[in-house]
């Protein structure tokens, strides 16, 4: 779980009400200076993303990295948290588009996709499976 606290506040909160949940991986979005982000220009973080466990998918009654990941965001102040994509495999790379969207490019089931997302409201634009080589 992450602890969330407002400096000028003074007041914090949890991203989840129950630590029943594995947090793989947390990053801000965008990030300057990470091979994932194709940033062109230093720019303020806007969103979190998250790859987290949120369930036993494999009935060994253990949430661990043996279960299946899901792709979550959140804004930087851990608010609106919204699973965007169950059971993915790896991001290959995020893109702003302009302001207000962003492009991810994710693999799931060995299959490749590209998912463009409102960072106004979290909804998904699109979300379109790429062509395999030869295709």
């Amino acid at each position: 779980n992450i602890l969330f606290i407002n400096k000028v506040k003074n007041n914090s909160s949890w991203l989840f009400k129950k630590n029943n949940q594995l947090i793989v991986e947390s990053f801000t979005f965008p990030q300057n200076n990470h091979p994932l982000f194709m940033q062109s220009k230093t720019v303020e973080s806007k969103v979190i993303l998250y790859k987290v466990i949120n369930r036993d998918t494999n009935s060994d009654k253990k949430i661990n990295l043996n279960d299946n990941q899901d792709l979550a965001i959140s804004d930087t102040g851990g608010k609106r948290y919204t699973v965007l994509v169950k059971g993915i495999g790896r991001i290959i790379s995020m893109e702003s588009i302009d302001e207000n969207a962003m492009m991810i490019v994710y693999q799931k089931a060995g299959i490749g996709y590209s998912l463009k997302l409102s960072l106004d409201n979290f909804e998904i634009l699109s979300n379109v499976v790429l062509p395999k080589v030869g295709e």
